[in-house]
């Protein structure tokens, strides 16, 4: 199998959210050393050099890596899906001092053998980052989806020697065979079936690392493997089919943001928070807003501003954050109105913008005629915004950015009209 480092990929297409880097270098341990006495994997060349790992040992690091997609739907649903996965994988590589060593995609998940000459986990961390994220923006957009795609939690085991790592290799690269998916060397998203044009595993750093002898213990795994039912890497045992336990999401989200307790939190930052609670732990928002001790008084504002982080940080729709939350609201349709209104503060966008962002309908041009389809909210948000911020509903309607237009060259005039007779009729 090539090595992926250096060959040339023609079939290598940019994955959509990432950029095209130039290729990698990587400076001799004696001539790139820093006075931390650590060396680096640097661009050649003016390529942007976002997410670049540390090289900084001549011993690879081994590592099983299981990542699993999010509960609910498949995936990884087409060959097409998987085949983009494996794209994504291959781009990123050029980015870290990562070499893979062993993969498998089925259909919910991806399992890898890898090596890193990175000490510290932040170049494997952040390749899986950069791949998972590029294939979760393909995947909601194929497949109509939002938000994340896979768990976001990595799955890793340290591997450290030679027979550990050379039977993982084997099982994770018969794993389409153990779940009765293909034959491993038919199948081409796995190491035994990938083209050898496009290969993304080379085991140079496991010759590098274990010589003979290991390719002796590899060669021996592979001969002696027995695939069945119970070669299947044991999903339950490494917690990726249940979401894990609320009070460790709470944990691990409040230490990602650099609160250690519950009182540490800021207001400025719950919201967040919160979201990527109820994102990775498919609680209610009741239900995490007593766990962090949240006043009832106080959660129907959050409410809004964590849909709104929802729907700018995750790209869920109204709908689908509705739903995600779980949330129970006597008026659905205030509920909106202030969603828009706290996206509207957060971007500055214009209304129609921020409706196509939560799955609203906005208008249509048909017969070179404007049919709006939304006015009633439309007026309730220029309302709320003009009586809670001080202002004229003129104003109000040229911060949502509602202009006039050829096809409605009096817009803004009748969305006023539409308000002050909605104040009329309440009078």
């Amino acid at each position: 199998m090539a090595n992926n480092r250096n060959a040339k990929d023609a079939l290598y297409i940019t994955p959509v959210g990432t950029v095209t880097y130039d290729e990698y270098v990587r400076i001799p341990y004696e001539k790139g050393r820093h006075a931390d006495e650590t060396a680096l994997v640097k661009p050649n060349g003016k390529g942007e050099a976002i997410g670049v790992g540390a090289y900084n040992t001549e011993d690879p690091f081994f590592f099983r890596v299981s990542i699993v997609g999010r509960p609910g739907c498949t995936v990884f649903p087409t060959d097409g899906a998987k085949k983009y996965y494996t794209q994504c994988l291959r781009a990123s590589l050029k980015c870290y001092p990562i070499e893979i060593e062993s993969y498998s995609v089925v259909h919910n998940g991806a399992f890898f053998v890898i090596a890193s000459y990175d000490q510290t986990p932040v170049s494997y961390r952040r390749y899986f980052d950069l791949v998972n994220s590029t294939y979760a923006k393909y995947f909601n957009e194929t497949f109509g989806f939002s938000g994340f795609a896979f768990r976001s939690k990595l799955y890793v085991k340290r591997l450290k020697e030679a027979g550990d790592v050379a039977a993982q290799i084997v099982s994770v690269d018969k794993q389409p065979t153990a779940r009765h998916m293909h034959n491993a060397r038919n199948y081409i998203f796995c190491s035994s079936g990938e083209p050898e044009a496009t290969a993304l595993t080379s085991r140079s750093a496991f010759l590098r690392a274990f010589g003979k002898q290991g390719a002796s213990m590899l060669n021996e795994a592979y001969r002696s493997a027995h695939v069945d039912r119970g070669s299947i890497i044991d999903l339950l045992n490494v917690g990726l089919l249940n979401r894990e336990k609320l009070d460790d999401v709470i944990e691990n989200t409040l230490v990602d943001y650099g609160c250690y307790t519950k009182k540490a939190v800021p207001n400025n930052l719950m919201h967040r928070i919160i979201a990527l609670i109820s994102e990775n732990s498919g609680a209610p928002f009741d239900k995490i807003c007593s766990k962090l001790a949240i006043p009832k008084a106080q959660r129907g504002e959050l409410l809004a501003k964590v849909m709104g982080e929802l729907t700018i940080g995750l790209k869920h729709s109204f709908d689908a954050s509705y739903e995600l939350l779980n949330a129970c609201v006597p008026d659905k349709r205030a509920l909106a109105v202030d969603v828009v209104i706290e996206i509207s503060d957060r971007l500055g966008y214009s209304v129609d913008k921020i409706f196509a962002m939560l799955g609203f309908a906005y208008c249509a041009v048909i017969d070179g005629q404007c049919v709006y389809y939304n006015d009633e909210l439309l007026v309730q948000i220029v309302l709320k915004m003009a009586d809670t911020r001080g202002m004229l509903i003129e104003g109000v309607i040229a911060k949502l950015g509602i202009i006039d237009t050829f096809e409605d060259p009096a817009r803004r005039a009748y969305v006023a009209k539409l308000c002050r007779s909605r104040v009329g009729s309440a009078l």
